[in-house]
């Protein structure tokens, strides 16, 4: 065989040749994605800097556990390979937005429960007396603007012949005038005082603890016992 009639096609095979060569010599090399997922976001952009990739943030996702700003997911996923200063996207954590207690005070059942429904608000309904129109909000908790970190609300609506009350807050009152309001629910307190026996006249004496807490929802169609701790003013 002559193998003459081949060495047309030399240039081109030296041609490839060099050019696989070159290839060789002179690509990219490229890198192992670094697994970010769980990380904070600063500490993300620092690993992934390093490997001199880029960060993209592609989304942020409500998560009430996690930190503000925790990586979730990454692509392309850890151990892919890429080129230097390849786009590397991030989904982010973020809080969800923090859902407070509608105002209902003064308002009507119907309205009250008309607003708890449309903010898809769950809720208990309690009668106590109360002086206000029948059906009327006295209270409410947590309190309005108040975050609701059950996504539920008490609330108390007043009813004249009901025998629930509210107990109030006899914190810093005079000793005198909440024995006397007492009294008139036909209730005797225990009192206590700081200094052990009381020295002087009750008059003198303020209130710094009590039980029931103040809010608390007693019946006074039963026995009632009330604690209070005085202190000399």
């Amino acid at each position: 065989m002559d193998y003459k009639n081949f060495l047309w096609v030399t240039p081109f095979i030296f041609f490839m040749f060099g050019y696989w060569l070159m290839g060789q010599v002179f690509a990219l090399k490229t890198i192992e994605v670094p697994r970010v997922v769980g990380l904070p976001i600063h500490e993300g952009i620092k690993e992934l800097s390093a490997k001199k990739l880029n960060v993209r943030i592609l989304a942020e996702k409500e998560d009430a556990e996690l930190p503000v700003g925790t990586i979730l997911r990454q692509t392309p996923s850890p151990s892919d390979r890429v080129k230097p200063h390849y786009s590397i996207f991030l989904v982010t954590s973020k809080k969800p937005p923090v859902v407070t207690a509608p105002d209902l005070c003064n308002k009507s059942l119907e309205m009250c429960e008309e607003i708890l429904k449309n903010k898809k608000i769950k809720y208990s309904t309690f009668f106590v007396h109360s002086s206000l129109p029948a059906n009327t909000c006295v209270c409410q908790n947590p309190s309005a603007n108040e975050p609701l970190t059950t996504k539920k609300v008490t609330i108390y609506m007043s009813k004249p012949e009901s025998s629930l009350y509210i107990f109030p807050s006899c914190i810093n009152e005079n000793l005198v005038d909440v024995v006397e309001f007492l009294k008139l629910h036909s209730i005797s307190p225990t009192i206590t005082y700081t200094e052990g026996q009381p020295r002087h006249a009750m008059h003198f004496y303020s209130i710094i603890e009590q039980k029931p807490l103040p809010g608390t929802l007693v019946d006074l169609s039963q026995s009632l016992q009330v604690q209070i701790l005085a202190k000399r003013n």
